[in-house]
């Protein structure tokens, strides 16, 4: 989710990323039906037949089973020097301090001091600011959390020009856009993995048998390429489904409710499936307000975690959460540390930037940890994997 969507979209410490919050939601009879539609994207699969109910159960059981392993299986194979000072550069968003404590276990596993600087706000020129002055605290890595780099190429070259690696987490922009930034973890390409996967899962809940143009899918973001990399696991799991596709830009968000009850009443839905926009910004009107009722929703909800409550609400089967995504926040610390590691061993980062499995859980399914923790886990043993590639 990138500029206004970071802003928007991240909540408790690290979970910070991407306006790609990817919420997919069924309501009544289904099958992501009706093409057309505001910004229509859909249109008939090619593909055979629907699987079976049974393949179905099977197969979302294997999408939302917990990853065990994290993405990086590299070892550094270099000895990897201490005494170095990493700085953690965050949105200024939330609660820091879970975010922190996970950079400073890191760092001391590698001998390694650690500290943040928070920007003053979600400008370019307060990012730069924080950059700047981590260059004068003598930062040996900066690891940059989801902001544009190519706003900040000015103060990435000075890093760049002082020897000193820029790592952007969570970043929106291809690997090698912006010189000096030497790894983008759990980047753009790991949300797009994550939006064919919430699709796959969409498709999947789909009723074998169902007619097309019951339903559609209703999209309300601004990320196309998000919106179609969902379409491509919708159709991988439900070959026959179509979707409409009502976007939402930032700048309309003051008529979300008109615009959607508009597109409601237009594509005659009868069920509705809904991609990367939250439940809780009108929808519910827009839906009551359209003759349709909001309790039926069963919604694919995106990133969750206990801060905000969403995973309770998810594991409480609370109407219209029926499932969503842990994001790897505290892990995604660790995989910008890693790029650190490898940089200032002189070794390629770019295992580092290995994509994650996505995390989906469903109602009543969700760990106690995931639940109770700020800072959400997908891999619970990830610290000693990490550790094990340092040699530590």
């Amino acid at each position: 989710m990138h500029v206004l969507e970071w802003v928007s979209s991240r909540r408790s410490g690290a979970r910070l990323a991407l306006g790609t919050a990817l919420v997919a939601s069924a309501v009544g009879v289904t099958a992501c039906g009706s093409s057309g539609g505001s910004g229509a994207s859909g249109g008939d699969a090619t593909a055979a037949s629907q699987p079976a109910s049974g393949d179905n159960a099977a197969q979302i059981a294997a999408l939302t089973k917990r990853p065990t392993h994290i993405a990086v299986t590299v070892p550094v194979g270099k000895p990897i020097p201490t005494g170095k000072k990493v700085i953690y550069i965050p949105p200024p968003l939330g609660d820091q301090k879970p975010a922190e404590k996970i950079l400073g276990q890191a760092a001391q596993v590698l001998g390694w001091t650690s500290s943040a600087i928070v920007p003053t706000s979600a400008t370019t020129s307060a990012f730069a600011a924080s950059i700047d002055e981590a260059l004068r605290q003598k930062a040996d890595a900066i690891i940059l959390v989801s902001f544009p780099g190519t706003a900040l190429a000015g103060p990435i070259g000075r890093a760049k020009a002082q020897g000193v690696p820029v790592i952007n987490l969570y970043a929106s922009e291809p690997p090698g856009t912006v010189p000096g930034i030497v790894a983008q973890p759990l980047g753009k390409s790991y949300t797009i993995k994550v939006a064919e996967k919430t699709g796959e899962l969409l498709g999947l809940m789909v009723p074998p048998g169902s007619t097309v143009g019951e339903a559609a899918l209703l999209v309300v973001t601004k990320a196309s390429d998000y919106q179609l990399a969902t379409e491509r696991g919708v159709k991988k799991s439900c070959p026959t489904c179509k979707y409409a596709a009502n976007i939402t830009l930032a700048a309309q968000a003051k008529d979300y409710v008109p615009n959607m009850v508009t597109f409601i009443r237009k594509e005659n839905l009868k069920g509705l499936y809904i991609l990367n926009g939250p439940l809780s910004n009108g929808l519910g009107a827009a839906m009551r307000a359209a003759g349709e009722d909001p309790s039926s929703v069963k919604a694919l909800a995106g990133a969750i975690g206990s801060g905000d409550g969403s995973a309770q609400r998810v594991n409480s089967s609370e109407a219209p959460l029926a499932a969503g995504y842990v994001w790897p926040g505290a892990e995604g610390i660790w995989y910008g540390v890693d790029a650190a590691v490898r940089a200032l061993a002189g070794v390629p980062t770019k295992p580092s930037d290995a994509d994650a499995d996505p995390y989906i859980v469903l109602p009543g399914k969700i760990p106690s940890e995931v639940l109770n923790s700020p800072s959400p886990v997908a891999v619970t043993d990830y610290q000693a994997e990490f550790a094990k590639l340092w040699g530590k």
